[in-house]
């Protein structure tokens, strides 16, 4: 606290937040959101009732592009204003990525696989080769696409998905909400995340799969972290996955293979939990005594709920989020008829 010398009184070092230009700014991601919605609704509308774009080999980017990438950007650009490259790239959670967080990384993409795996055969998410491989519920790679170069591959189905989508997801609509509630960014990135995936089925590993991926961020603090884990998470579900699921559903001998996901599983539950041990035990040594007052459970989810209305009550936000629900059971509508 600093004096003011003319009338002798205590002054804060740093001015006062506006809770209501906070709160306001969760409109951003929320307009990013509908946003997104509405040209995939778009797409979808066009591929499946004007002019079908499956076969197009091409659709799959441009859809990234102009879904995400193009979104994202100009978000960016009203969120930071500053247009240096690092402020725009701090403004979305671009971190410096230690190297000490190499092992952790590998863990983490293990500890997905695996689990996303196990809920897959609990909840019905696996699929054969042969249907294919769905990108945002619009557009679907067909068996000529799984005959083309691996390079196109790996540009469409696991480069851009991991840049996009993190991009999106935990680079915006994480880093802006956290500003208000971090449980409450959490919580909207992990589900929108997982609602995206337009699959009843991969709901529940794609929403563990969301949550996973935010716990990286939070962990590491870079954004970069998070795309690597993905990159090698969606290398796992191109080309791992779909021929494990095909083996699921047709093998004779089923107690084997789930034996031998369930010690995988385990092994790779192990691993990750031990680097992460390992983490936290070190940054619990370097911070004092005083900082590690723990907030109750019963506070913070009194804090949540009194944010989240708080965050609502702005008339864009709200607007926003009823609209991108109308559109996203739109979308549903649309796969269910078609």
């Amino acid at each position: 606290m600093k004096e003011n010398k003319l009338s002798g009184k205590k002054k804060p070092i740093l001015p006062p937040i506006d809770k209501d230009s906070v709160y306001a700014e969760a409109a951003l991601p929320f307009l990013l959101i509908l946003v997104c919605l509405s040209v995939t609704l778009v797409a979808a509308v066009i591929d499946r009732f004007i002019y079908p774009f499956g076969n197009e080999l091409l659709s799959p980017i441009i859809l990234q592009v102009v879904v995400i990438l193009l979104p994202c950007y100009l978000m960016i650009l009203i969120i930071s204003p500053d247009r240096r490259a690092g402020a725009q790239r701090h403004s979305i959670g671009f971190g410096k990525l230690h190297v000490e967080y190499i092992f952790f990384i590998i863990f983490s993409a293990m500890f997905m696989m695996c689990t996303s795996l196990v809920l897959s055969m609990l909840f019905g998410g696996t699929y054969s080769s042969a249907e294919g491989y769905t990108l945002l519920g619009v557009f679907t790679a067909g068996q000529n696409e799984y005959t083309t170069s691996i390079p196109y591959l790996l540009i469409t189905y696991v480069i851009l998905p991991a840049i996009s989508e993190e991009l999106l997801f935990r680079g915006i609509i994480y880093s802006q909400l956290k500003k208000i509630n971090a449980p409450l960014a959490v919580a909207v990135s992990s589900v929108i995340s997982a609602v995206f995936c337009f699959s009843i089925g991969g709901l529940v590993p794609a929403l563990f799969s969301a949550l996973a991926l935010t716990f990286v961020l939070y962990t590491t603090g870079s954004l970069a972290a998070c795309i690597i884990v993905h990159l090698i998470f969606n290398l796992y579900k191109l080309f791992l996955e779909t021929n494990i699921s095909a083996y699921f559903l047709s093998a004779q001998n089923r107690v084997l293979l789930i034996l031998t996901v369930v010690i995988a599983f385990l092994i790779s539950s192990l691993l990750f939990f031990s680097e992460c041990s390992k983490i936290y035990r070190a940054r619990a040594a370097a911070v004092t005594q005083e900082n590690q007052n723990k907030t109750s459970l019963k506070t913070t989810l009194r804090e949540l709920w009194r944010d989240v209305r708080l965050t609502l009550s702005f008339r864009p936000t709200l607007v926003c989020a009823i609209i991108s629900l109308i559109i996203y059971v739109a979308m549903l509508t649309i796969g269910l008829v078609t």
